[in-house]
């Protein structure tokens, strides 16, 4: 099959005009790379190709296919509301990363989620309610009485505390932007888990995202990732993440190039 792949991998990355129905039966190619491929390509597609990115997000998908799709979900707001089902049950995945995707993308298709993200408040995973209040809190008005409390938190010794409190600050989303110099700082974090936290709460709380470029030359692509989601349109600075050792960091990047 690597011959078909490779015919996938051309027509995906020269097609100036792709075909939905083409680029949704390479989700279904042997090479991972090919189908993360084709989930950015659906992201530019708009709309339309709402459905194909839902198989996108299907449990028989790799990972970062799933978390690609999201992204694209994301930037088609509330045009994304038919895959409101299937991203949440991406918050109910184990993996950390395809959760905070999931629930950015929920929380930018708005009210048609609200139904389906209270529900998800009765679970008794406290992972899956963190995700889903992080998705209403982006949707409705949040306390931020808890300021204090989280600047405090995020200075903490510990790094899983500081992490948590990350967390828990990006579901104030613009409300938490006079946290933003701590945030800043802990993109210099030496835990690379929080580094990475701190560039995904950058983006879900819409900071400047110009302030923390550095994080697109750090050695940890999951840093490096969430740096570059913190960026609605493209930015010349970002070219060097279009050749990125990380097949993720360079195909996000690439469908943010394309956008």
């Amino acid at each position: 099959m690597r011959d078909v792949s490779e015919a996938r991998t051309i027509y995906l990355a020269e097609t100036a005009d792709p075909v939905l129905d083409e680029v949704t039966a390479c989700l279904q190619d042997d090479s991972e790379s090919v189908r993360l491929l084709a989930a950015a390509v659906l992201g530019r597609l708009g709309p339309p190709a709402v459905p194909s990115l839902v198989q996108a997000l299907s449990k028989t998908q790799p990972v970062p296919v799933r978390s690609l799709a999201a992204c694209s979900l994301a930037s088609l707001g509330p045009d994304a509301a038919p895959a409101v089902g299937e991203l949440c049950r991406c918050l109910t995945a184990p993996e950390e990363a395809l959760r905070d995707v999931a629930s950015v993308a929920l929380g930018k298709i708005g009210a048609p989620a609200v139904p389906f993200l209270q529900r998800m408040l009765q679970f008794s995973d406290p992972l899956v309610v963190d995700a889903a209040r992080s998705a209403l809190n982006a949707i409705g008005p949040p306390d931020t009485s808890v300021l204090p409390e989280l600047d405090h938190a995020m200075a903490h010794p510990d790094p899983s505390v500081r992490k948590s409190a990350l967390k828990k600050t990006a579901q104030l989303r613009h409300s938490a932007q006079p946290l933003i110099p701590r945030i800043l700082a802990l993109t210099r974090d030496p835990d690379p888990a929080v580094r990475a936290e701190a560039c995904l709460t950058y983006a879900r709380i819409q900071a400047p995202p110009q302030q923390i470029l550095h994080c697109l030359a750090d050695p940890d692509p999951a840093v490096r990732f969430h740096a570059l989601i913190a960026f609605p349109s493209w930015d010349p600075h970002l070219e060097p993440c279009l050749t990125d050792a990380d097949p993720k960091v360079a195909t996000a990047a690439q469908a943010l190039h394309d956008r």
